[in-house]
């Protein structure tokens, strides 16, 4: 059963080269369940734990509810802006999500926040956060090392390459492993971890968010903006892993050193802790998503933004375009 461990969330995670493309959509809607339609109702999501007697909270938010004027404003702003940045572009599908949440208040809006995309190296977060958990009753699982195999070089694939990637045949610890998956995104680091983990802890960290883990590296993708946005407020809050190892959690994606995408839109002295994710679909059919959580002062907000389009440059700077536009509405609208 070991050597079954890559057979799906380690090819899911690291091959980037071609899959199906995505049907057609026709028209790129302006999607914000903020209708008015129905009161505010508090829904929370739980565990689905083994215990007989508990089932743990998760977090709980207000999803429903009228949008103000203000919001609406900017949700209209962000749509606008990635019909203009896309319209050029002959990729299929709808060109960009968005998801923000204000983790202090809990408002929030989206932009086709429930669009499916492929996550790429997004899924390296939920495999860190597999091992923070083992190691939370066992610290030893931080200090095993693996070193991996030339031969098996997963690098070559990313567009977005490490700038300190791991050495063939050397020793790393998990805890280094860890670090270079997440903050420098680095699939040979991936490749390790993914082959010596849990593949039941992995599926009951997807299976607490509702969807299914992934299958295969073919067809459409399946995560949204919303849905990754769970994995933020769930270490944000502390509610999954301890307090420990939330924070740590957060503390290696914020030593990101992907400078483009969200933090390109920000203040160099606003924090943020993100992960980045690519993925390259075919010919002219790429996907780029950043996700993370913005430190502003006082009102840190989540914030969830995944694209796709012909080239990752055109990419690159609406991620960065769509984070400068949120964090300016944030900044002119902050209590």
């Amino acid at each position: 059963m070991k050597d079954m461990k890559r057979t799906t969330f380690l090819s899911f995670l690291l091959v980037a080269s071609f899959g199906l493309g995505y049907l057609a959509s026709g028209v790129f809607p302006l999607m914000n369940p903020h209708d008015g339609s129905s009161a505010n109702t508090a829904i929370p999501l739980r565990a689905n734990s083994q215990f007989v007697y508990i089932n743990p909270l998760l977090m709980c938010g207000w999803e429903d509810g009228p949008i103000s004027p203000q919001m609406d404003s900017i949700v209209r702003k962000l749509s606008d802006r990635i019909g203009t940045a896309t319209s050029g572009q002959s990729n299929t599908g709808v060109p960009a999500g968005l998801y923000y949440r204000d983790l202090t208040t809990g408002k929030w809006f989206g932009v086709n926040e429930d669009e499916t995309f492929t996550p790429g190296s997004l899924l390296k977060v939920p495999l860190m956060v597999s091992y923070l958990k083992l190691a939370e009753t066992d610290p030893s699982v931080l200090k095993k090392t693996y070193s991996f195999d030339a031969a098996s070089d997963e690098v070559h694939l990313q567009n977005f390459k490490p700038q300190h990637p791991i050495l063939a045949g050397v020793p790393y610890t998990v805890a280094e492993l860890l670090k270079s998956m997440v903050a420098d995104s680095d699939n040979n680091a991936a490749q390790l971890l993914s082959s010596h983990a849990d593949d039941d802890l992995i599926n009951e960290i997807f299976s607490m968010f509702k969807y299914s883990p992934p299958k295969n590296v073919l067809g459409q993708g399946y995560l949204t903006p919303r849905n990754f946005t769970y994995f933020l407020r769930v270490l944000y809050n502390a509610t999954y892993l301890d307090q420990s190892s939330s924070e740590q959690a957060l503390a290696i994606m914020a030593s990101s050193t992907f400078a483009d995408g969200l933090r390109a839109g920000l203040p160099q002295d606003i924090k943020v802790a993100d992960k980045f994710g690519e993925r390259e679909l075919g010919s002219n059919n790429v996907e780029l998503h950043d996700c993370g959580i913005v430190y502003y002062p006082d009102h840190p907000y989540a914030l969830c933004i995944m694209t796709r389009g012909t080239d990752f440059d055109t990419l690159e700077k609406l991620i960065a375009d769509l984070s400068r536009d949120v964090f300016d509405f944030v900044n002119n609208t902050r209590p």
